[in-house]
């Protein structure tokens, strides 16, 4: 599942799969606004086939806080 986030975030951050690391954050990728946002949001839910509450989506801004809220929603 971290394989498919880092490959999400990269492709749609443009900064590659390689580059998404724990540091990959809203705050340190100058791309990650509220629009990119909601287009990571939507894409992992496709992906997933799940839907993200209000809450997590708000929580979600970096590598680190995707990959813990999907384990919530894939366990």
């Amino acid at each position: 599942m971290e394989d498919t986030v880092r490959e999400i975030l990269g492709d749609l951050l443009g900064i590659g799969k390689a580059a998404v690391n724990e540091r990959t954050s809203s705050q340190s990728v100058p791309g990650w606004d509220s629009l990119k946002h909601i287009e990571i949001v939507t894409s992992l839910e496709e992906e997933f086939d799940i839907m993200i509450s209000v809450e997590d989506i708000e929580s979600m801004m970096s590598f680190p806080d995707v990959v813990e809220k999907l384990k919530g929603y894939l366990e």
